[in-house]
């Protein structure tokens, strides 16, 4: 589903509160500061557009506070495989090196021929 400018605005901003402020995820955000902070006049003309969000399921209201779903913040931040490459710790560098290590000296034996009988 695709939404909007504005409805994407507002997602962003909510999803934003709660990354700053944890305590909104439960209690939400007020619908006039919501307003305020997309930039819409006097904070009245969100209310329309939250209520399409509400009707699709991507933020809940209780009263005047707006509250952003998991389907909402799936929307704003969706979940994308990560690239980053890990990088060993020092003690993995040290068991890597040993099981290396071993490994060459079994390889070493076989081809020379070595017999521990």
């Amino acid at each position: 589903m695709k939404l909007d400018k504005k409805k994407e605005q507002i997602l962003k901003v909510l999803a934003d509160e709660c990354e700053r402020n944890p305590r909104t995820s439960l209690t939400g955000l007020d619908m006039k500061l919501l307003g305020e902070k997309v930039g819409a006049y006097l904070g009245i003309g969100v209310m329309y557009d939250v209520s399409d969000l509400a009707y699709s399921g991507f933020v809940s209201k209780r009263g005047n506070r707006v509250i952003i779903t998991q389907k909402g913040l799936a929307y704003v931040k969706p979940r994308r495989p990560q690239s980053k490459s890990k990088s060993l710790s020092p003690k993995n560098w040290l068991f890597l090196t040993l099981i290396i290590s071993i490994i060459a000296g079994l390889i070493v034996a076989i081809i020379t021929g070595w017999r521990p009988w």
